[in-house]
């Protein structure tokens, strides 16, 4: 009787132990699942992030990145090679003066060309009127092309005594017109008041890429700005 007991007494300790032990590994296995999806994901949307940067559509890059994950950097690094300027409208010969001025065009709005040709007048010694599209759309159809072409040959006549070279490049906003000024060593960036930079962003990038950029003021109703 005594062994009896002493062997069942050993199987009710082992059990629980037993079911315990296994309770912690299932949690392990879930929290490395959770991780790793986490880890796939976060590089995945961080990719993402880095494409829409690049003038990529935002919705097929985080669809792209989720499903992929960190091979999402692939189409991250062949954006990198793609070389900014996506077609040069128009030549210019450069100026007698000393100040080099990339003017960001958004359609129709050529205000930042007509206010930087006002602002530097005579010292301008090379000027370029841009106008950024998206890679997607440029791919897409070339609607988007003649849209930024037409926007600007409208700044080209608007811009006074001193006609800008015109250039359409392919990126995201006026993120893209910085670093395409950065890119052909301009020293000022002119930017309309609709522009997709805060101003916070915009002095961030001033100093880093050791460029001015004008931010124009937005106007009122009234005239006032």
């Amino acid at each position: 009787m005594r062994a009896q007991t002493s062997h069942s007494d050993d199987a009710l300790t082992t059990a629980p132990t037993d079911a315990l032990t296994s309770v912690p590994s299932a949690w392990q296995a879930w929290a490395q699942l959770l991780a790793f999806f986490l880890v796939w994901s976060g590089s995945g949307g961080v990719a993402a992030w880095a494409l829409r940067r690049r003038g990529e559509e935002s919705g097929p890059s985080l669809a792209l990145g989720c499903g992929l994950g960190p091979l999402a950097f692939v189409p991250v690094l062949a954006e990198r090679g793609r070389p900014f300027v996506e077609r040069t409208l128009r030549r210019a010969e450069p100026g007698a003066g000393e100040v080099d001025v990339v003017a960001s065009v958004h359609g129709l709005d050529v205000s930042a060309v007509v206010e930087a040709g006002a602002l530097f007048g005579d010292r301008i010694r090379r000027f370029t009127a841009v106008a950024a599209v998206d890679h997607a759309a440029l791919r897409r159809s070339t609607a988007a092309l003649q849209s930024a072409a037409l926007g600007l040959e409208v700044a080209a006549a608007l811009a006074g005594r001193r006609a800008p070279e015109l250039a359409v490049i392919g990126g995201a906003g006026d993120e893209a017109v910085v670093a395409y000024a950065r890119q052909h060593g301009f020293r000022y960036v002119v930017l309309p008041a609709c522009t997709t930079l805060s101003p916070v962003r915009a002095r961030r990038l001033g100093r880093r890429c050791d460029l001015s950029i004008v931010r124009l003021p937005v106007v009122g109703h009234d005239g006032v700005r």
